[in-house]
């Protein structure tokens, strides 16, 4: 797969995934919808394809039901180290952003990961880009997920008469949780086919 095609790949499951987390009002760059209008964008030579200018590619877009703003950083670093995640970092505070998705060609370093873990103030998750190439929460056999809100889960919990510590739990790191941007303790439904009852709907907590 060439260079162009793996990023629009990458591009358009970023877009799905902040669409299905609520971010659909775009604040900065630019509405690209078609392999074309991406081409047009973002390659930087026209005779050479796989030139492309992540850079171009960042953009700034808002939930506004829960008045959130997040940040997508598309880095060209091959190796990503403390020196980026900082300068992510000190972007995010001059524009009052808390929330951002790195996307990068490798994974970090493990000096980066741990220093994500203990970034305060701001959430910086990092995918890989091999991880977007496809949106997995599209694919036939994977159950639907959702996220309960804080209403639901109250009224869940109500209901259920169980203790938090009753329900199976479901990894933070699980692909489907970080795709919908899962936080511990929060709590998922799974609507799986059933051949007896016709679909099944399992409840798990996030830890």
């Amino acid at each position: 797969m060439n260079t162009l095609l793996h990023l629009w790949n990458v591009y358009q499951t970023v877009n799905e995934m902040l669409r299905d987390r609520g971010y659909d009002h775009l604040i900065a760059g630019k509405n690209i919808d078609t392999f074309e209008k991406f081409r047009e964008n973002h390659v930087e030579d026209a005779m050479n394809s796989d030139l492309i200018d992540r850079n171009t590619m960042n953009f700034v877009c808002e939930n506004r039901e829960k008045n959130k703003i997040m940040m997508v950083y598309f880095s060209k670093e091959e190796t990503i180290g403390i020196k980026h995640i900082t300068k992510i970092y000190d972007k995010m505070i001059t524009g009052r952003i808390s929330h951002c998705i790195l996307v990068h060609p490798k994974p970090i370093s493990p000096a980066a990961k741990k220093y994500l873990e203990k970034t305060q103030m701001v959430t910086i998750e990092s995918f890989v880009e091999e991880d977007l190439l496809i949106n997995i929460t599209k694919h036939r056999m994977m159950p639907k997920y959702h996220v309960l809100t804080d209403t639901e889960k109250d009224l869940f919990y109500k209901t259920s008469r169980l203790q938090d510590s009753q329900f199976p739990r479901i990894s933070i790191n699980d692909p489907v949780c970080r795709y919908y941007g899962v936080q511990r303790g929060d709590v998922l439904s799974i609507t799986r086919k059933s051949e007896t009852a016709g679909k099944y709907v399992p409840y798990h907590v996030c830890n």
